[in-house]
């Protein structure tokens, strides 16, 4: 999930839900400002009330583990990594593990085209062929039928990977 507020995009991401849970949006204006950005970046107090909302969630919610983020539009970032890879697993995570995040990927393709759409870059009508050439019969697909998950495409893993 990305958000923006106050010139922050945050990203969270868990073996096994993705979550708006995870750390939801501030329900103060004090919270949200405790959150911003400092000339550096993230201030140390937000560091460690980002790490505890994690933790507390992950406890909550009765996840392995999670990796959380936040990327400021200068360029920098900060990432933090919690708990576990898998559930039956005692390897740490790390800001670099790799999780399965199966269909929810469609759910962030479509918010991030979305954006894009509100900010005037492409157009849910745009063919897929004019952003991945190789997909087959790539200009009868449209954007908007990915999101609808309506497009019809049988398998577009090995047409995505080929030159």
């Amino acid at each position: 999930m990305v958000l923006t507020s106050n010139g922050l995009r945050l990203a969270l991401l868990a073996p096994t839900m993705m979550a708006m849970l995870l750390i939801g949006p501030a329900s103060t204006p004090s919270q949200a400002l405790a959150l911003g950005p400092t000339a550096s970046g993230l201030a140390d107090e937000a560091k460690e009330e980002l790490t505890a909302a994690v933790d507390a969630r992950i406890r909550r919610h009765d996840i392995p583990g999670a990796v959380a983020g936040v990327w400021f539009d200068s360029g920098e970032s900060w990432v933090v990594a919690r708990g576990w890879t898998g559930p039956n697993h005692r390897t740490p995570m790390g800001v670099d593990s790799k999780t399965r995040i199966a269909s929810i990927t469609k759910s962030f393709t479509c918010t991030l085209l979305l954006m894009l759409v509100d900010e005037g870059r492409l157009r849910l009508e745009d063919p897929i062929a004019r952003y991945v050439a190789s997909v087959p019969n790539g200009e009868r697909f449209k954007l908007r039928m990915l999101c609808a998950n309506r497009s019809g495409l049988p398998d577009y893993q090995g047409a995505l990977l080929e030159p």
